[in-house]
């Protein structure tokens, strides 16, 4: 969807279907017969072919998991030193690089080793009928909030389920990065970290976690009450708790020049990515346009060797 002053007028920004930025990506690869996707799984080992260099990728059995021509990194924890911090072992592209040197590719991952991160635990809930009300009622969508320790952001989205009657509404809490700083070593049971990547998570710890963001609530004026001792029996989901280990970078961008590298075949696209737009670090529209590029730069690249 795009949003302009009016007929004609060039797009204020761009959103996903009902404004939700993770509908980008899913319409553009909907009913692409060339685009095959594998959700619930987790790269572990990138390695690239001694006969005509393809990528190939595998999961933590050693299982390959797909082929490429081309390794678009679209996040940048395969290339980041804290991931060993938190799924152990070498990183995978820094690891592949080492097999395969390429000074180019090295540049690159020099920089990004570089780049810092604002961690965040989140909390999500889900409610219906008359508690979904309570905060549909508040007249704002996101709060930022200042001066707490534990508080930094409440995130409140709903509307109307699919029977057009009943309303209802999530909720996400964002922790402040000094108390996501505190609380290292938690990521959420049902994380993707920790189900998919088999991150160590500290469960007892967790429970703690979440009652003490959710109490934070009460710190606040106007929020609804949460009754933490029935919070899980009323919620239609949740709370619980994410680590969103990888929030929102810091430090030096990656530059667009040194995200392409056909040498390796490799072209980084995401939030860390600069972009010849001046996109502001760190945001959506940086994500989206470097990953603009990189497609552009490696069509060209394909057609320059055909």
């Amino acid at each position: 969807d795009e949003l302009s002053d009016g007929e004609g007028a060039t797009p204020l920004y761009v959103t996903g279907n009902d404004g939700e930025m993770s509908r980008i990506a899913e319409s553009m690869i909907r009913d692409q017969p060339t685009i095959i996707t594998k959700y619930k799984t987790m790269v572990r080992s990138l390695s690239r072919t001694s006969s005509d260099g393809e990528w190939e990728l595998r999961d933590k059995h050693d299982t390959l998991v797909g082929t490429a021509d081309w390794l678009v990194v679209a996040g940048s924890g395969i290339a980041h030193p804290r991931w060993s911090d938190t799924f152990g072992g070498e990183p995978p592209l820094i690891a592949a690089e080492r097999e395969h040197p390429d000074p180019n590719l090295r540049e690159a991952l020099d920089v990004i080793g570089t780049q810092r991160v604002s961690p965040v635990l989140a909390v999500f809930f889900s409610s219906s009928g008359s508690d979904a009300r309570k905060w549909l009622s508040l007249d704002y969508d996101v709060a930022e909030i200042r001066g707490d320790t534990i508080l930094s952001k409440v995130v409140i989205q709903g509307g109307k389920k699919d029977d057009g009657e009943e309303e209802w509404c999530s909720v996400v809490l964002h922790s402040t990065e000094a108390f996501a700083l505190e609380n290292v070593g938690v990521y959420g049971a049902s994380s993707s970290a920790a189900r998919i990547g088999d991150a160590t998570t500290d469960a007892s710890r967790e429970e703690m976690l979440i009652e003490e963001m959710i109490r934070g609530l009460t710190r606040i004026p106007g929020m609804p009450e949460i009754d933490i001792t029935e919070a899980e029996s009323k919620c239609d989901y949740g709370p619980v708790l994410h680590r969103w280990g990888n929030a929102f970078p810091k430090g030096e961008a990656l530059s667009d020049e040194l995200a392409f590298v056909p040498t390796s075949r490799v072209a980084f696209c995401g939030d860390y990515v600069a972009s010849s737009e001046e996109a502001r670090f760190g945001s959506f529209e940086s994500a989206l346009l470097s990953g603009t590029f990189a497609a552009e730069k490696i069509a060209k690249d394909i057609l320059e060797d055909q």
